[in-house]
């Protein structure tokens, strides 16, 4: 469906109550948003930055400082941010998590190998 200046619509094809529901959704996120307190994580964390059409300086993993206590390892991931799940980036990803993850359990049981 197009509008008046025959720009498509991306919400004329959905039907009315679909529509309320999507606001009545983004009402109580933003309720939801507005109550919540984080809370600080102590351990470890991985994080995944994308780093394509993003300014080398525009984050700095010190943000997370008030967050997270232990160590933050930071992977660079080359797509934006909105692709992160696309399939190589999260083949990536999930590699990581499960090399950090594996060297954790032997880690914990004691295999130094």
């Amino acid at each position: 469906m197009t509008s008046g200046s025959g720009v498509a619509d991306p919400l004329g094809a959905l039907e009315p109550a679909t529509i309320d529901a999507m606001v009545d959704n983004f009402a109580g996120q933003a309720r939801l948003m507005r109550r919540y307190t984080p809370r600080v994580f102590h351990g470890p964390a991985l994080f995944f930055t994308a780093t394509e059409g993003r300014p080398a300086d525009t984050f700095d993993l010190s943000l997370w400082d008030p967050y997270i206590t232990g160590p933050i390892e930071n992977h660079d991931v080359a797509c934006a941010h909105a692709q992160m799940m696309q399939p190589a980036p999260r083949e990536q990803i999930g590699t990581t998590v499960t090399a950090v993850l594996t060297a954790e359990y032997h880690i914990d049981r004691g295999d130094l190998s």
